[in-house]
């Protein structure tokens, strides 16, 4: 319930913040994911080497390869600590929110079906933990 609310907050505030001034979106989403993903590498570097010295036997890095460590470097995977799994829904709607915006700006009633059969194509196939969820 509380990442819905978070995410239904997010959205309106970016569209609010927008609203006003429509220009550059996809450069704003940029902005937005370079900040957040730089604040993650530096956690990242500090904390993932000295989980995998002290807890390097546990099964979070059981599958530790290269591949594993790289898709949770870029927030693919949430493997190395399960807190971080909303980081990548997060990067996710930073990249699709330009093309929504826009979509939503020319015709409101479209987009807002289009989302809708999404959502209900995903929650008929079980799939509750998409990104439309």
């Amino acid at each position: 319930m509380a990442i819905s609310i978070f995410l239904f907050l997010s959205g309106y505030g970016l569209y609010k913040s927008n609203v006003q001034n429509p220009h550059h979106l996809m450069q704003k989403s940029f902005t937005r994911l370079s900040k957040i993903m730089i604040n993650y590498w530096v956690v990242f570097l500090l904390f993932i080497p000295a989980g995998l010295y002290f807890f390097g036997n546990s099964d979070r890095f059981q599958n530790n390869s290269i591949m594993d460590f790289l898709r949770n470097f870029i927030a693919l995977s949430s493997s190395y600590n399960g807190e971080w799994w909303f980081l990548y829904d997060y990067i996710l709607l930073l990249l699709i929110f330009p093309v929504t915006f826009q979509a939503f700006q020319r015709n409101a009633w479209v987009t807002l079906l289009i989302s809708g059969l999404v959502f209900y194509n995903s929650y008929s196939r079980g799939n509750y933990y998409s990104i439309m969820y």
